[in-house]
């Protein structure tokens, strides 16, 4: 007996490594199907989504070594602390840690404590006094600066790869006059880290920021993103008016022919890591989903996300597939290593991490030399 199911698409990031090449979108189908019995007729969906912390596979250089990833997780972060983390700047995605100075000229802090539990805008720019980024980048946010804090919007932000000294001298030539938090990112850590690196030594000028602008919530999480000519103020104002315009997830109707089992059995397979979850990452519905996500987080795996919450078939047909009762469930490589205590215990002892080194998932730790 056939029977429809829906099939969800979600415009996915890819990555580049660390050296740099140019951002690509493609469009990752969520595979959907509904229980096939006799007797069934009503039609179920699930939403599964593609996640990169980033893809540890795309680069070595990009890898977080395993030990180092273990210690991440047992400590809050630390202002001397250098995040290693390379997590692209992706709607849904948290920001990453780094070491900024603000204005005026202050010690070092971490850029996420600037935005915690806040409402923020940052905005980035290949440099001061650029022509650019001085007649109409930060002009514009200096105009509107107003408008957008009418939103809701507690911090805006300018970034640039600069010296605090240059900072200083391009705010006071803007006339900036605090409206406006100057960072800068001079070692751009958070510029590597957030993976908008533009390599400009072909023009003289070194390593600076790519051109974007971001909403980020009071969890950290981005709510919107644009690149280039979509950072500008407009391109902000236009998502805080109305966030139902911005890029969401397009949806299309499919034919599934496939027993619940089998459809799971493909996702296992065509994916290294996959986590079965109440929720999803950005917004788990339960600790236990929760704990299983900031593990794979702190180790940078890309991995695929599969509400179970989404679908009465998929809930229980994983709960049969893997012949364990409770959810979130762990697979790697198509083999189930289990929920949240046995995931967090294996990562405790460095199990988790070393599975992962055996897959090539995660980079192993560098032998110390005397």
């Amino acid at each position: 007996e056939r029977v429809n199911a829906y099939a969800a698409a979600h415009d996915m990031m890819i990555f580049p490594p660390l050296e740099g090449t140019c951002l690509s979108t493609v469009s990752l189908w969520a595979v959907a199907a509904s229980l096939l019995t006799a007797r069934c007729t009503d039609a179920y969906a699930f939403t599964l989504s593609l996640h990169r912390y980033p893809s540890p596979l795309s680069s070595p250089s990009s890898r977080v070594p395993a030990r180092e990833a273990a210690a991440r997780h047992h400590r809050h972060h630390h202002h001397h602390h250098r995040s290693l983390l390379r997590m692209k700047l992706s709607r849904g995605n948290p920001i990453p840690s780094a070491r900024v100075r603000t204005l005026p000229l202050d010690a070092e802090v971490m850029i996420d404590d600037i935005f915690r539990g806040k409402r923020s805008v940052l905005f980035a720019v290949p440099g001061a006094f650029t022509p650019t980024c001085s007649e109409k980048h930060l002009p514009g946010f200096l105009e509107k600066v107003d408008e957008i804090k009418s939103f809701g919007v507690d911090v805006v932000a300018c970034l640039a790869v600069n010296d605090p000294f240059v900072l200083k001298a391009w705010s006071s030539n803007a006339g900036v006059e605090g409206r406006v938090m100057m960072i800068s990112d001079g070692n751009a850590e958070f510029t590597r880290a957030s993976g908008m690196e533009l390599d400009a030594s072909r023009a003289l000028m070194g390593l600076r920021a790519r051109r974007f602008a971001c909403v980020v919530n009071s969890d950290l999480e981005v709510e919107w993103l644009g690149e280039g000519d979509n950072s500008f103020v407009d391109s902000v104002l236009e998502y805080l008016k109305d966030p139902s315009k911005a890029d969401a997830p397009k949806t299309t109707r499919r034919e599934i022919n496939k027993p619940i089992k089998e459809v799971i059995d493909d996702i296992v397979r065509e994916h290294k890591v996959v986590l079965f979850m109440k929720g999803t990452p950005s917004t788990p519905q339960c600790g236990f989903s929760a704990s299983v996500v900031a593990i794979l987080r702190t180790l940078g795996l890309e991995f695929v996300s599969v509400d179970v919450l989404s679908s009465m078939a998929i809930r229980e047909g994983i709960k049969e597939f893997s012949d364990w009762p409770t959810i979130p469930q762990l697979y790697v490589s198509g083999e189930f290593v289990g929920g949240a205590d046995i995931v967090s215990e294996m990562f405790d002892k460095g199990e988790l991490q070393q599975l992962l080194i055996n897959q090539g998932l995660v980079e192993a730790e560098p032998a110390e030399t005397g």
